[in-house]
């Protein structure tokens, strides 16, 4: 009897531990710690210009605007400062013609529609619309 005891016992500790890590993904994936690729999100935060904000933290607001005016026709990436901290690249249509739907909005605060990506840990939304939801 103890015989078999032991040899069970492997499995159900194999077992106990799938089911474990199992519950932990599903609970990051719904806390928005790790996102779905391909997954459609709304994202509220200020619109900036990537590589301004990326060499000078401090660039919000006007000082970014004036930045991304600046380097507009460089064709640099736009990305939206989320309230979490996390820069969010910009891609799809709204990047169209030297992102020039984007560059009127610099610096403003907006709401954009699209489908998140997690490409090693950097973060990227196909943006099908955005909104101004302050300046």
């Amino acid at each position: 009897m103890s015989r078999l005891v032991f040899a069970c016992a492997p499995r159900v500790v194999a077992l106990a531990i799938v089911a474990t890590v199992g519950v932990s993904v599903r609970a990051a994936q719904k806390a928005g710690d790790k996102p779905m690729n391909n997954m459609r999100v709304v994202i509220r935060g200020e619109l900036v210009d990537e590589a301004c904000y990326s060499s000078d933290r401090s660039s919000v607001g006007t000082k970014n605007r004036d930045c991304a005016m600046a380097r507009a026709e460089n064709g640099d990436s736009f990305a939206i400062l989320g309230s979490n901290g996390k820069l969010y690249t910009i891609t799809g249509t709204l990047t169209k013609n030297h992102n020039a739907q984007l560059l009127q909005h610099a610096g403003h605060n907006v709401e954009v529609v699209g489908f998140l990506t997690d490409k090693m840990g950097k973060m990227s939304i196909a943006a099908e619309t955005m909104k101004m939801t302050g300046r």
